[in-house]
């Protein structure tokens, strides 16, 4: 997906990153809050008979895979983030967002912080899952961050 990405914009996926910890990519911050505003209008218009009522919305995308394989997660990657997003975690609540995931994505969803806090009065929270480790602490803190809104 990402090779298809970069493929549109005119690469041919296999460049070398240009600066920057995040590889070369960057999030469209303009595009990531037209589309989370849309995202939160439609939970909050929509919440007792399109969301079950729900307080809080998760999205998990798995390793990437050669698998052929059509993902709501990913999909949801795609359409918020621009790119897809494997092995992360996402956690909508009414005023936060928190992600789990590596430190190099860590590193590109940085720049989401200030315009998620200035559009939607959201925080973003970024739990960073160190190599090698299972992501079980982080998980938790997640846990707790929902306990608390709820």
């Amino acid at each position: 997906v990402l090779r298809s990405v970069k493929m549109a914009e005119g690469t041919n996926g296999n460049s070398k990153p240009s600066k920057g910890s995040g590889g070369g990519y960057e999030i469209n911050v303009e595009s990531f809050t037209k589309r989370l505003k849309i995202l939160y209008g439609h939970w909050k218009e929509h919440r007792q008979n399109f969301w079950g009522a729900c307080e809080a919305i998760t999205a998990s995308a798995p390793p990437p895979s050669e698998d052929l394989r059509y993902l709501k997660s990913s999909a949801l990657n795609i359409w918020l983030l621009g790119y897809e997003f494997p092995e992360t975690i996402m956690l909508f609540m009414a005023s936060q967002i928190h992600f789990l995931c590596s430190q190099k994505k860590a590193s590109l969803l940085e720049v989401l912080k200030k315009p998620a806090k200035s559009s939607l009065g959201i925080d973003v929270v970024l739990h960073v899952k160190p190599r090698n480790d299972s992501g079980s602490a982080q998980m938790e803190s997640m846990c707790e961050a929902i306990r608390a809104h709820c």
